[in-house]
Order: structure tokens, then sequence, then C-alpha cells
């Protein structure tokens, strides 16, 4: 090695033991924004808790100075926790859960807000951007940690300047970007059941105006279910990859142009859910193996019916080009174009068991235009930060919900629902924020946006093809019509459209396929006051109000008049916090307090019909929540860092009768919680670096998260009950000065059997668990 290499690789070593010690590469969150990247005040005091710079407010600021509850962590600690999509954030962000819906969809939620229901086609109530760019559905989301510089998880309503359908909050991701100076790694990482991860980067200068950086990551193999009692396969075997290009061209001073290309796919097997207790519909028609099927003691126990195949269909593309154009010192306007083009298909086997009695495949697909343009600057001798702009987005949407009745008891053997609809949704917005400090030590934030929403449903419920179906509608169909004094009819045919026209004063009970639309407008604002008593210590108050878009039921229409969509939700939020550095920035110490007023809830639920319970969605006139998020970070000695993070949470259902699974009876939901809300979730890490030899550091840390029990649907029912868990994970490992490092790993350590969901598979109510004890190896090397 040759003398001026290794002086730079002993800077680099020097630099990466000052991160550590002051605590980037071992620990595992920065609670509410506090950052722990090394500033130039690093080197005086490596022990300080250091700022990091985020853009919630689309403006670069210290996340100390912003009032909102903020998490931000870096790519560098997602990676020291093997955090590598965002349905493992619940390591990191507390109050945030992760589940899967009826039809294997994500579920994210923050605070308790989400929308539980099997459309995937559905708005969120957390958006995810890369970068501001949005991914709009919640089924995009899943290579979106590749390359992470850091992410930034913002709670409350965002609607103001990332629009609607972010109620609960959002999630930007900011990759890396590209750097003039050549930069490339690799990292590969391997686990107890043979899964093998690997991701890289490579980049550099391409001319003295244009700078690029290409990533790649994939994951292969590695199955973790096996069957238990009559089950024919393993499942869980992994097979996805993602790719994507950054170039930043600035071609002058004023000017610069980036453009972000990513994709990703995935292959892999679906996990499947695990029988929780039987629910037969008919017990004379029902299986009998049903009512003895033994339940699973074990993570890794599901049993799948011969011939099903797990196996998903999952891509994503998306192009954003952002233009950022310095008209002065003071102002600039930027534009952001964004393509996406999404894919899912999620196969289900519902009855969690080994008998084939019923499925369910699901496809979305999403074709996505925005373009957001925004003029931003400073005013009033710096004291006036303004962003004043547009949106617009464009989605063309498409879902189909085949269910495969083969043996399910409340239908003739054989039957198939096939679901096939398509939606469109357009949504256009104004927005302004501004912030203005008043006085040297107090600023006062104020924002609004109009947002118009035109959505569209077009499509029906049609018989699978065999006529089962098509032919017990047909004779309900007849029965409707002679009370109605019409003649019979013979126009229900197999593969056909079954739903029913039930609606309007004179209706005819022939099939007919739903072209039905909404138009809907909302004024998000926000408003609040920072006050910084000294330059470490903020407290403030926030004030704002969010919509997530309406929604149009698309699963099981049998009658028209069912064709009824959820109106907007509104979500009104109260907060007040604190942001607190003591002890010469050795402790830090964050906390808010949050009430919700929440209007209009989306949910899913039954309504009684002759056919049985039929799924709707509905709106609950009013709830409420409320809680504390506390987080606490501390450097009592060199090297060492000690985290916690906390969400106490309250959810309550207003006033509201509705039903019990499959409109079996009626049931009052007053009082009762939110769905995947636990009261309480928290997050634990501690770590512990130090020198080894001059080129080594060791590093070690263990840490974890707790979930108090909650509940996978409204009602608070024993069957949908996911009882509390705690995760404990360690780590240790070596970095060098050679560019090299290493890190062994287990994630669940005692081996923990829980429960993230669980759902109706119609003759069996399933659950479906969490990973269990996972250990690995991580070896990785930059260039």
């Amino acid at each position: 090695m040759s003398q001026g290499k290794s002086m730079v690789q002993r800077r680099k070593i020097a630099t990466s033991a000052l991160a550590i010690i002051a605590g980037t590469s071992g620990a595992f969150v920065i609670p509410q924004g506090h950052a722990a990247e090394p500033d130039s005040s690093a080197a005086a005091n490596p022990d300080q808790i250091q700022e990091i710079i985020v853009t919630p407010e689309k403006r670069e600021q210290k996340a100390s100075d912003i009032g909102a509850t903020i998490t931000v962590a870096t790519g560098s600690q997602l990676k020291e926790l093997h955090v590598t999509d965002v349905s493992q954030l619940a390591t990191v962000v507390p109050g945030f859960t992760f589940a899967y819906g009826q039809s294997g969809g994500p579920l994210i939620a923050l605070r308790g807000i989400v929308f539980n229901s099997s459309e995937l086609a559905a708005a969120p109530t957390v958006s995810l951007y890369t970068n501001e760019a949005p991914l709009p559905y919640s089924f995009m989301t899943g290579g979106a940690f590749l390359d992470v510089d850091h992410i930034e998880v913002v709670k409350g309503p965002q609607g103001t300047l990332f629009g609607q359908n972010s109620t609960a909050g959002s999630i930007n991701v900011i990759p890396k970007k590209p750097t003039a100076e050549f930069a490339a790694g690799t990292e590969v990482t391997v686990n107890n059941f043979g899964q093998l991860e690997n991701d890289g980067y490579i980049g550099g200068g391409l001319s003295p105006t244009v700078n690029a950086r290409l990533a790649y990551s994939t994951t292969q193999f590695g199955s973790w279910q096996h069957p238990y009692f009559i089950g024919a396969y393993d499942n869980g075997t992994s097979n996805k990859g993602a790719i994507r290009l950054l170039v930043d061209w600035t071609p002058s001073d004023n000017l610069i142009v980036s453009l972000n290309v990513n994709g990703n796919y995935d292959r892999s097997q679906q996990e499947q859910p695990q029988p929780r207790f039987p629910t037969v519909q008919n017990p004379a028609t029902a299986n009998p193996g049903l009512l003895t099927y033994p339940i699973p003691t074990d993570a890794r126990d599901a049993d799948i019916y011969p011939g099903f195949s797990a196996e998903l269909h999952n891509q994503l593309y998306q192009t954003v080009l952002r233009a950022e154009y310095s008209l002065n010192d003071d102002m600039k306007l930027i534009s952001i174009t964004n393509f996406v083009g999404g894919q899912a298909f999620i196969p289900e086997n519902l009855s969690g068991t080994g008998f084939p009695t019923a499925a369910s495949f699901t496809t979305a697909r999403d074709h996505t235009v925005s373009q957001e343009l925004r003029l931003q600057g400073t005013g009033i001798d710096d004291r006036l930060n303004y962003i004043v702009g547009g949106n617009f987005e464009d989605d063309h949407l498409y879902e189909n919900n085949l269910q495969d009745l083969i043996n399910y008891s409340g239908l003739t053997p054989g039957s198939v629902l096939n679901n096939d609809y398509r939606l469109q949704a357009r949504a256009g917005g104004v927005f302004a924020n501004a912030d203005y400090q008043i006085l040297p030590d107090l600023t006062l934030t104020a924002g609004a946006r109009y947002t118009l929403t035109t959505e569209a449903i077009q499509g029906c419920s049609a018989d699978g093809g065999n006529g089962n179906v098509s032919s017990l509608i047909g004779t309900y169909s007849n029965i409707f019509r002679g009370l109605a004094g019409l003649p019979p009819t013979n126009a229900f045919v197999p593969g056909g459209c079954i739903t029913l026209n039930a609606a309007g004063p004179h209706p005819d009970y022939l099939p007919v396929s739903v072209d039905n639309s909404m138009n809907e407008h909302n004024l998000s604002w926000r408003a609040g006051a920072n006050y910084k008593f000294t330059q470490d210590m903020l407290l403030y108050a926030l004030i704002s109000r969010g919509y997530k878009a309406g929604v149009w039921p698309d699963t099981s229409i049998i009658a028209n008049n069912a064709t009824v969509p959820v109106r907007q939700e509104e979500l009104t939020s109260y907060e007040a916090g604190a942001k607190l550095a003591l002890l010469d920035r050795k402790l830090t110490v964050d906390g808010s307090f949050f009430y919700y007023d929440y209007a209009n809830k989306q949910f899913s639920t039954y309504i009684p019909t002759v056919f049985g319970g039929a799924n709707i969605l509905k709106n609950i006139p009013n709830s409420n929540a409320n809680g504390v998020d506390l987080d606490v970070v501390a450097r009592p000695v060199t090297g060492l860092t000690l985290r916690g993070g906390a969400t106490f949470l309250h959810t309550q259902i207003g006033e509201f009768l509705g039903y019990s699974h499959n409109a079996a009876a009626a049931e009052q939901y007053k009082g009762s919680a939110f769905s995947f809300a636990p009261k309480l979730t928290a997050t634990f890490d501690a770590s512990y670096s130090m020198p080894l030899t001059d080129e080594i550091l060791g590093i070690v840390g263990v840490g974890g998260s707790y979930t108090a029990r909650t509940w996978a649907d409204l009602g608070e029912a024993p069957g949908n009950s996911i009882p509390q868990y705690m995760l404990v994970n360690l780590r240790a490992g070596v970095e060098s000065a050679n560019g090299w490092r290493a890190q062994v790993w287990v994630q669940n350590l005692a081996n923990k059997y829980y429960i993230v969901t669980t759902s109706s598979g119609g003759d069996e109510q399933t659950m479906t668990a969490g990973l269990p004890r996972t250990v690995g190896v991580t070896l990785g090397y930059d260039f």
C-alpha cells in the first residue's frame, strides 16, 4: 500500500472513530431529530450529541429547531440494525406499527392512525416519499430503503406541505447523493436460514458539472416457514432486487438538475398465515378436519395446500426529475416531476391450513404522474421563510381480487369470485407556508393547502368462470324480480358480472357494471409557535388539520347499492412539546403531548344481506386519540450511547352502531380502541465503541422494542387480539482503516413467538407471525 493511500485510510479511521464514539455507527435512531452525524464541533467534544440537517418543511433546518415530533435515522444506523424496508421501522420509531391487511397488503400506522382494509388501491394515512417525490400507495414501498443517507419520520398531519393522505404523518427517504470524488463499496450478509443479501454502490464525477451514483441490492434464498401437520411445501424464500441511478448536473451556479431513476422487483414467497381457531360458516358442509386442526406453536409453522404458489409478482419503476433554479440569493424556484409505475400480486392461503379451503389472489397496478412547482425563499432580514406552490397528481389504478373458494362451507364447492375494477384518482392543490421570527427567540409558523380531488370506479364483481357463483346469484335475482313483478332472467352466465342492479326506486336486479365517481375538496392548515429560550432548548405548540381522500370499495360487491364510498376523513391535531439538550449536550430529552380530534374515520366492516355478511366501507362520525411521545439520548462516558423512545397512546371510537364479523349481530363500537393502536410502544438501545488497535475499531450493541397488546380490527373482539411482545437484538463488529468491516448479529434473541396481525379466512380465523430468532454475519468493504 502506498504511503499516500495509507494516510488517507488513517484519516478515514480517525474520522470513523470520532463518528462511532459520537454514536453514529452503533446507535439505532436519533430520537426527535437529534442527529449523531458529526459537525465541525465533533472533534472538540466527541461526546456531544450532534445535530443533523433535515427537510420535513422542504428546506434545510436543524431538527431541534422544528416544532414537531421527528425521528431521524441515518443509513449507517439502519444497516447496523438490518432495517432494510419500511416493515421493520418499529425497531427505530416508537409509535410506528406495520401489519398486513386481509388481502396481504401492507398497513402502515403512526400513533394508531391507519386505514385497515383489504383494498390495495386505497390512499394511505402515512405518505412515503423518496426525496420529496411521492410513492402514493403502500404496496409501492418495498424497495424504498436502497442506499439511504437518512430517513425522516414526522408524526401528525402533514397536509400543508406534503398533501392529503398524510393524516398520520410522513416518511421521507433521502438517498445518498452523488459526489465528485470516486466512491465504491459492497456488503454481503448471510443468515441462519441461508438467506443471502448483497448491496453495493459506485459513483463519482463524470465531468466538472456532472456527478453520478449507481446503487443496487439483491436478496436471495432463505426459506424459513415449514410444514408442521399436513402442509405441502417450505415457504419464505427471497428473490428480490433493487437498483437506483442518481445523476446531478450543475450547469451553472444558479441551476441544479437531479435525475433519480430507480426500480425494484420482488418474486419472493409471501409469508403465509397460520390457523388460530375455526370459524366455519356452515358446519353441515365444512371440512371436519378444520375443527380439530392443530394450532401452531412456532413462528416457522405454516401449512400450505398442494398446488398453491405463494410467489409474489411485485415490481416498481420510478423516474424523478428535480430542477432547482436560484432567482437570486434569497429566492429559488423548484420543480419536481415524478413518474411511477407499480404492480403487486399477493397470494394468500386464507385458511392457513393444509386443506384446500379458500385462497385469495390480489393484483394491483398503478401509473402515476405528479408535478410540483414551488417558489421558496427568505426575506425581512432573513426572519421570514416562505413557500408558495402547487401540485397535480393523476393516478390510474387497476385492482383485481380473485377469491378461489375451493371448499368454503358457505358456498358451493369450487366457487370462484372475481372482483375486477379500474379506478382513477386526480388531485390538484395550491399551498403556502411561512415561518416568521417575530422576536429573536420566538418564531410563528402557519400554512395552508387547498386540494380538489376526483375519484372514479368502473367494473364489477364476476363469476370466476365455472358458473357456480353466477348460478347462485341468478337464482336470487329471479326471486327478487318475481317479488317486483318482473319476469325471470338468464342474464347471469359463467364468467359474467354478478353485481346486482339493486339501486334506485325501480331496481331490475340484472347484472350491472359499476360506473361511479365523486368529487371532494378540503383545506389543510397548520399554525404554531416555536420558542427557543436557549440555543439548545425549544418549546413549541402546533395545531394542524389534515385529510385522507375518500375510497371506493372494490371487493365482493354483490349489489350495487353497496357501492357507497367512504368520504374523506379529517384529523385535527393539537400538539405541544419540548426539545432539550442538557449537560453540555451529553443528554437530550424530547417530549410532546398530542390530542387528535378525528372526524369520519374510515374503516372496513360488515352489513347483513340475504347473502350473509357483506364487507363494506364506512365512516365513523367522531373519534379521538391522545398520548405522549418521549425520546431520551445519553452519553454518560466516552464511547457509550444510551437511547430510549416511547409512545403512550389512548384511542377511542365515538358513538357508532355497527355489526360484528359477518354481520351476525349489531355491535356498539363506542369506547373501543382503534385497530393497530397499542397503548405503549417503545424502542431502546445501548451501544459501545472503542479502538482495539491503531487501525481497528470494536463495536457492540444491544437494542430492541416493546409493543403492548392491540387489536387487528375495531371492537376489541378476542379473536382480533394481538398480544404484547418484546424483542431483544444483539450485535458486535469491527471496522478497519483498510476499508473492511464485519459484524455478527442476532435478532429476536429469545426466539419470541409473536403475532403482528390476525384476520378472517372464511372458515378459519388466521394470524401472521413475526420473524423467529435470526442469526447473521455481515461483511463489507469500501474502496
